[in-house]
């Protein structure tokens, strides 16, 4: 059976395949004159880099967190009995 949509075909697809196809579709844009870096750029770069920028103030929010945590709050007996879960 056929898929009935792009993103159908695109979910069906394995994932070696799809990373092949991820790769050229790369490729084909960014060998697009003047607006192809652009375009991959929009379409691929920007949601990792959003990504990545979510990740990175998580983690410095965490360390500034944890350096006010006062060691007396910490509870390491119930920590160690439930095996840190």
């Amino acid at each position: 059976m056929m898929p009935t949509t792009i993103w159908a075909a695109i979910t069906t697809i394995s994932c070696s395949n799809c990373c092949f196809l991820l790769s050229a579709t790369k490729s084909a844009l960014g060998a697009i004159p003047i607006v192809g870096a652009l375009l991959n750029e929009v379409v691929f770069d920007y949601r990792g880099r959003i990504k990545q920028e979510r990740c990175n103030r998580f983690i410095n929010e965490l360390a500034i967190y944890m350096a006010d945590v006062n060691e007396t709050d910490i509870d390491i007996p119930f920590i160690k009995e439930t095996g840190g879960t």
